[in-house]
């Protein structure tokens, strides 16, 4: 999970401060939260570190298996509702 990007930034410095070249970073979950800056943290660690950041699971995901496949359709209202209110439409 990406929330500011804090920690990937240190990574990122920290592979470079050693000689290392990082191009991509993998992510459990994006929450597609905006940020102070209106961007998502994947697309601000995007832009700032010239990453490719992938994840392996959206919050969309999420909502998705919680009405198919959970066929939790409350719960995945509530995510929905936060995502809609905090959320970004771009990665």
């Amino acid at each position: 999970m990406l929330t500011a990007g804090t920690a990937l930034g240190q990574s990122v410095e920290l592979l470079r401060s050693v000689g290392a070249n990082p191009v991509s970073a993998c992510i459990a979950l994006d929450r597609k939260e905006q940020l102070e800056s209106g961007l998502s943290a994947v697309a601000l660690a995007r832009r700032k570190y010239e990453l490719n950041v992938f994840s392996l699971v959206s919050v969309n995901d999420v909502i998705t298996y919680m009405r198919q496949t959970l066929h939790d359709d409350k719960t995945a209202d509530s995510i929905q509702a936060y995502v809609s209110e905090y959320g970004v439409t771009e990665a």
